[in-house]
């Protein structure tokens, strides 16, 4: 099994180095690495283009006009990737070292139903004073995979790794919704496909103003990104 790396990037030139610096320090490298700037009018798509040129199995796509992030992202993972799972890595967020690796090891043992697998996250709040500052350093997805439980409420993040021939089944994420991957994660719940939760910190999301996700877990909806 193959595990790609998605990397959305809209006007993130300020975080784009780190994002891409937890890529190269992985202790397992993704099979394939797609970068997608959304028409970006910072220097992030150079940045992006310079980190590319050396390394065969990265490439860079600049959109010639912004499309939004649902819209990047799906189409990011249903046509520029090749491989049989992504995950998607906001370029203001980053890795640990054994993200890839781990994600690969539960790819490997997991059987047909599986349709996701999503690490413990922790929250990185970046601005001094910012209204959701009492979240810094407090876990997300923290919990394992319930069956039906997701109908009640998101507990998966948007970096969780996906099967693309799944992803590609429902439609990807939904375009009419402030929570496009928990209405993904419901519809694949109801269709009797379950998700594999790794109980490691691997994930470092960043809280900043400049957020532009809808990932709709539900510190998510109390305000952190809208």
């Amino acid at each position: 099994m193959s595990l790609g790396c998605l990397v959305t990037s809209w006007n993130y030139s300020a975080f784009l180095a780190e994002a891409l610096a937890s890529l190269d320090a992985q202790t397992v490298r993704p099979s394939q690495v797609v970068i997608v700037d959304d028409a970006s009018t910072d220097t992030s798509a150079e940045i992006a283009g310079a980190w590319v040129a050396d390394r065969p199995w990265a490439r860079l796509v600049v959109r010639p006009e912004r499309l939004g992030f649902v819209a990047n992202a799906n189409r990011g993972l249903l046509e520029e990737l090749a491989t049989d799972w992504a995950f998607i890595l906001s370029a203001d967020d980053w890795i640990e070292p054994e993200f890839v690796g781990a994600h690969l090891e539960a790819i490997e043992t997991a059987d047909d139903r599986t349709a996701l697998v999503y690490c413990t996250g922790r929250y990185r709040m970046t601005e001094p004073g910012a209204p959701v500052a009492h979240l810094d350093g407090s876990l997300l997805a923290d919990r394992p995979w319930t069956p039906g439980a997701i109908q009640a409420g998101n507990y998966v993040h948007g970096s969780a790794a996906v099967r693309l021939a799944d992803f590609r089944r429902f439609g990807g994420f939904a375009a009419y919704s402030s929570h496009e991957d928990w209405m993904l994660w419901r519809a694949m719940d109801s269709a009797g496909l379950r998700g594999v939760h790794i109980p490691a910190v691997l994930l470092n999301y960043r809280h900043h103003g400049r957020g532009h996700r809808n990932f709709g877990t539900d510190h998510r909806r109390e305000g952190l990104r809208g």
